[in-house]
């Protein structure tokens, strides 16, 4: 939920919550102790962007959650380069945040039109998200890559 106040989006999870759309899980001490050594080993990594382990909690506790066997997941969200490497090399599943927009497109839940402006949106943001790889992924589905 840090991230999600980080990027000012707090409420509108909130709202999912209650709404029993998004389930939040507690890590244990272990886990988090646990999650605390991810996070050191992304923000070491030479791929980072973020020298910072506390900035790395969020993509080490879900990591970490995605161990969780009770919980099924299938695949672990994450977009930080470091820390989809640490995610691989533990033979987790990844997919990144325009991975899901291309699912959803390819499942009709959104237009073409609707990923390349949410992504724009990002850009603008702060995310870094390349105008190329922006209009490459706009393109995938309109025809002509």
């Amino acid at each position: 939920m840090a991230e999600y106040e980080e990027h000012g989006i707090a409420d509108g999870m909130q709202q999912l919550v209650e709404e029993g759309l998004v389930v939040v899980h507690v890590l244990t001490e272990a886990e988090l102790e646990k999650a605390r050594r991810i996070a050191e080993v992304i923000a070491s990594s030479p791929m980072s962007r973020d020298a910072s382990p506390q900035g790395h909690i969020p993509d080490a506790e879900a990591i970490v959650l995605m161990e969780r066997e009770e919980l099924e997941a299938s695949v672990l969200l994450v977009d930080e380069l470091a820390a989809r490497a640490i995610a691989q090399q533990g033979g987790l599943p990844i997919i990144g945040f325009i991975g899901v927009l291309i699912a959803a497109c390819q499942q009709g839940m959104m237009s073409p039109e609707n990923v390349r402006d949410y992504l724009k949106e990002c850009q603008r943001q702060g995310t870094y998200y390349s105008d190329r790889i922006i209009e490459t992924v706009y393109r995938g589905f309109v025809g002509g890559v």
